[in-house]
């Protein structure tokens, strides 16, 4: 019986191999059976990709796997897989689908949501469903099912506890050249590589962040356990890409690399050792888990990007949303990693609960204080599963529960926002939102970053690149004569 793992569209102009459905490929491959995968974002038709993947393959097993903004396209995918047959087992897995499994299983055609961390799981599930025409699935600690019109769930699973023991990911069933994000910022602009070499791999050291941070649905899928792979496991993995891919570009998108200082402390001395230190990564750090060493350490191994969740310059604000991190903190992180050489990228909130026009001007005065190479503004968001949603929902600020609103980014002129403000109007909240991202965007072009990166031509042809001129020319025009207008006003022009 072959197995069909299914990424679902989404939205963004930089696609990253889908590490979920790659490590899960991994593991029945591991125990021999028959897996194919399918990323729907790197097929020119992708709807027509899956028609055809499900006639060539004739799966006997499909896996999906979406975070909540892909729900509808999930609900689509498998209501054209039990179109096409009957007899298919449907299943969904990630973040969304491990918060609210019972409201996944609402759409008749899903038969199943693996909860949480999939490979143990979904491993004994396939063999499960293949093993036998009546299933017994309540065996299968980890999954909530439906059997007519009842729901069950089997109780929860363990987390696994050597992360060594996984097999890497099943990379070859992919193709690599649909996959880049620019590596601007990891490299300097006269060193830039050929459009041949601007594919950046995503590789993750850990599961599981000690953070409490109230809008993060983490640990829907990983809880709250941090569980790291040792040095040696991932340096095998970096060699196996450079072996294989001659791989430039590497980013950790672990929630947070630096939690053990000691084990990337090694990390770093062996990618030194093998001579790997021409490699450029970057990767995600909490402010309060770096030092001036571990900074210099990473930078001689080859980090030249640093990305710190800020959210807000509004201690109080920080308070609310369990960040446990101080204002000082970030500065003591900002100011090291500027020291070590490090580009900053920073990550900022507006339309969180209580957060006014006073709150959202703090965090600008502290984005001009920190120095941070590269702000990013992203809109609030309460996605199920996590603290916000349910603070949101009590104080009756769900907007919306069509899915496909739920993006942190994106123009917001006239699209439906996910949630209301408490004490903004939804124009207030729209153009303080605005308002925010423009200030991002003239700081980033004034900063060291800019001046590398955003002026370079080959940023632009990469997006130009990864357009349909005939279809997007006037949006790019628009985006365009923004920037302009936003270059033109004086850099305090919020003040």
């Amino acid at each position: 019986m072959n197995t069909l793992l299914v990424y679902l569209p989404y939205e963004g102009a930089d696609k990253h191999l889908p590490l979920g459905i790659a490590y899960l490929a991994a593991v029945l491959q591991n125990e021999g059976l028959p897996v194919s995968a399918l990323d729907m974002n790197t097929a020119p038709s992708p709807w027509y990709a899956l028609k055809d993947a499900l006639v060539s393959l004739a799966p006997g097993i499909v896996g999906l796997s979406f975070m909540t903004p892909m729900t509808p396209a999930a609900v689509r995918a498998a209501t054209l897989i039990r179109n096409h047959s009957k007899k298919i087992f449907i299943t969904a897995g990630g973040p969304h689908a491990s918060a609210i499994p019972e409201d996944v299983l609402l759409h008749s055609s899903i038969n199943c949501v693996v909860v949480g961390e999939g490979e143990e799981t979904f491993l004994e599930l396939v063999k499960t469903i293949a093993a036998a025409r009546t299933p017994k699935l309540r065996a299968v600690k980890g999954i909530v099912f439906r059997d007519r019109d009842l729901v069950f769930r089997t109780g929860a699973r363990g987390l696994i506890r050597d992360l060594d023991s996984i097999p890497f990911p099943a990379r070859r069933l992919f193709d690599h050249d649909r996959y880049g994000a620019n590596p601007l910022g990891l490299v300097k602009r006269s060193a830039l590589p050929s459009r041949a070499k601007l594919t950046v791999f995503n590789l993750i050291t850990s599961r599981g962040c000690t953070g409490q941070c109230a809008f993060c649905d983490s640990h829907s899928v990983f809880l709250r356990k941090f569980r790291p792979r040792t040095a040696e496991n991932i340096m095998a993995e970096i060699t196996c890409l450079v072996d294989e891919y001659d791989m430039k570009f590497m980013d950790f998108v672990d929630d947070t690399v630096t939690i053990q200082k000691p084990r990337i402390m090694k990390l770093c001395d062996m990618i030194i050792a093998a001579g790997l230190d021409s490699l450029r990564w970057s990767c995600n750090v909490r402010a309060n888990t770096v030092d001036p060493e571990l900074f210099k350490k990473m930078f001689a191994a080859g980090c030249r990007r640093v990305e710190i969740g800020v959210e807000s310059g509004d201690p109080q604000l920080l308070d609310a949303i369990h960040k446990n991190i101080t204002i000082d903190q970030f500065r003591q992180a900002f100011l090291w990693a500027k020291q070590a050489n490090l580009l900053t990228m920073g990550f900022f909130m507006t339309g969180l609960p209580g957060q006014d026009a006073r709150s959202v001007e703090k965090t600008l005065r502290l984005i001009e204080s920190l120095g941070c190479d590269m702000p990013c503004f992203s809109l609030a968001t309460p996605y199920p599963g996590t603290e916000l949603f349910e603070v949101a929902r009590e104080k009756n600020l769900i907007a919306t529960t069509d899915w496909s609103a739920y993006v942190t980014t994106g123009d917001v002129r006239a699209r439906t926002l996910p949630m209301k403000s408490d004490v903004l109007s939804d124009a207030e909240l729209r153009k303080v939102h605005r308002d925010a991202v423009a200030f991002a965007a003239r700081f980033t072009l004034r900063s060291l970053y800019g001046r590398l990166f955003f002026l370079n031509p080959a940023l632009y042809a990469d997006v130009l690149r990864r357009k349909n001129i005939l279809k997007d020319w006037r949006e790019l025009l628009s985006r365009a004569a923004a920037l302009l207008r936003s270059a033109a006003r004086p850099a305090h022009s919020h003040k």
